[in-house]
């Protein structure tokens, strides 16, 4: 009598279990609305309307920084125009919007290795890469700046020095335009 029992306790054990484990998986089905240094948080920006496929242009610029959800935009924008007028060496060589170097430390999406400037296989890439390097940061918590802050962030993290805020904020109206 005792083995029957035994046997219905631990299926029920075992239904009970299975059942947990199945709703578990369906509350983590929403998407990863971040960027980390995890690669499948990159994953975001696959899926966008703007894609590989599309060259360069300030109205295609304006358009991926408001598909990905850019914090920001205005001034990612600014940054781009301050750093590469969108038509420097590093630009038109590397994709390199921003003038980023290659990070050693985080992920990144530039393509070659042991160079100073991070190259990229498009444009894009390196306006993610840019973002990726917002999120890394600011411990992710990018969204959540105002305006001041980010700028103040910039200051400190990006031009590493204060008043390059001020340098590109002439550039704000660009982005308007």
């Amino acid at each position: 009598m005792k083995k029957p029992l035994f046997i219905l306790i631990s299926l029920l054990s075992f239904s009970f279990i299975w059942v947990g484990n199945n709703k578990r998986k369906t509350v983590n089905k929403e998407p990863k609305m971040m960027v980390s240094q995890n690669e499948d948080t990159i994953k975001v920006y696959k899926d966008t309307l703007i894609d590989e496929n599309d060259v360069f242009s300030i109205s295609n610029l304006k358009k991926y920084l408001k598909q990905i959800n850019a914090p920001h935009p205005h001034i990612i924008y600014a940054i781009g125009k301050q750093e590469s007028g969108y038509c420097s060496y590093l630009f038109k060589s590397h994709n390199n919007l921003f003038g980023m170097t290659r990070p050693n430390v985080r992920t990144n999406k530039s393509i070659q290795q042991g160079q100073k400037w991070a190259k990229f296989h498009h444009w894009t890439h390196s306006v993610d890469d840019f973002i990726m390097w917002t999120h890394w940061t600011t411990n992710g918590k990018v969204h959540n700046y105002t305006e001041q802050q980010f700028l103040r962030h910039i200051d400190n993290s990006y031009a590493n020095h204060n008043g390059y805020s001020g340098v590109i904020k002439k550039h704000f109206n660009g982005f308007l335009d």
